[in-house]
């Protein structure tokens, strides 16, 4: 005998960029008749981790290993040929990381509903 009905779930995750500095997303969904509740949360747990807006590696490391891995055999240094399996791990985990977002951001598209933004001070003049 069932005794409760779950009609909606909301379910958020506060990203930490540094630098005291946060990201919060929020997903209100309606479950369904019939659908799987705990399947549906399940998604919006992958769609929020996926939706991450920290990089797995710092911009400066990108850009080196972006800048040593255009290089010919010829121009690069000893350090950096020794160290081309690290160049390659960096631009992989980066290039995973935005097909993550990628999808992330396809599967909120894909549930449909509105967005809104919010930001945590509402008078950014007061700064001036």
């Amino acid at each position: 005998m069932k005794t409760a009905n779950v009609s909606r779930i909301t379910i958020s995750r506060l990203h930490n960029l540094g630098n005291y500095e946060h990201t919060k997303y929020e997903i209100s969904i309606e479950v369904s008749e019939g659908a799987s509740v705990s399947q549906v949360l399940s998604n919006a747990e992958r769609i929020l981790e996926g939706l991450n807006p920290k990089s797995p590696v710092q911009d400066w490391e990108l850009e080196q290993a972006h800048r040593v891995l255009a290089l010919t055999e010829e121009q690069r240094e000893v350090y950096d040929s020794d160290n081309l399996p690290a160049y390659r791990n960096i631009v992989e985990k980066y290039d995973n990381w935005r097909a993550e977002q990628k999808l992330a951001l396809q599967a909120l598209d894909d549930i449909g509903g509105t967005s809104v933004y919010t930001d945590a001070k509402s008078k950014w003049e007061d700064d001036l």
